[in-house]
């Protein structure tokens, strides 16, 4: 039986060529939309509880959070990885905050939040910086 590749292994193992640039943004338009839903999904998710935000989250409420995760949205939204180097490093440091936020025993576990999003964010996340 052949070895089936996906694409974004198909993208990582395989010499840049044309046809593999082409190939990896799709891989990166693809999970950027995931993420935008995944991440909307969450917002959805904290802004649904009520009471207070644990003390070790960081945000003085779920409302500051849920912003703080918006505004991390728009800049995926409005910048590409693939664009200027500008845009780049923007979509790059918007990652990261959000791996911050979703790592396990982050904001994102302080503030009560679904162990699963989160690790279907970050896997996402590890793939689109790949």
């Amino acid at each position: 039986m052949p070895l089936v590749l996906s694409t974004t292994e198909f993208v990582r193992f395989n010499k840049p060529s044309s046809d593999n640039l082409l190939i990896r943004e799709k891989v990166y338009l693809v999970n950027k939309e995931k993420q935008i839903t995944l991440l909307n999904q969450a917002c959805n998710e904290i802004t649904s509880k009520e009471g207070d935000i644990s003390l070790y989250a960081g945000y003085d409420s779920y409302d500051t959070f849920t912003d703080h995760i918006k505004q991390q949205i728009a800049l995926l939204e409005q910048h590409d990885l693939n664009g200027s180097t500008e845009s780049a490093s923007m979509v790059k440091a918007a990652i990261q905050e959000l791996r911050e936020i979703f790592l396990p025993t982050s904001d994102w576990d302080d503030a009560d939040g679904s162990m699963a999003i989160a690790n279907e964010i970050l896997a996402l996340l590890d793939e689109i910086v790949a």
